[in-house]
């Protein structure tokens, strides 16, 4: 399996995670800064493997250009 989709994965699972009862806002801090790393890698791989961007993607793009 190729890593863009093993990202794509973990992405939707930190996604659905971050949802779950009995969260706290430390937990909640903790998993945005790891989904954030998350998106910033595959931006990364989409520019890099001309995959066309979501406007989030794009949001993220410009984070990393900046």
């Amino acid at each position: 399996m190729k890593s863009y989709k093993k990202k794509q994965i973990i992405k939707h699972a930190l996604i659905h995670y971050m949802n779950r009862e009995g969260a706290t806002q430390t937990d909640l801090n903790t998993e945005k800064l790891v989904l954030r790393d998350i998106e910033r890698d595959i931006v990364l791989m989409k520019d890099e493997y001309d995959i066309p961007m979501t406007d989030r993607d794009k949001k993220v793009w410009e984070e990393l250009n900046s």
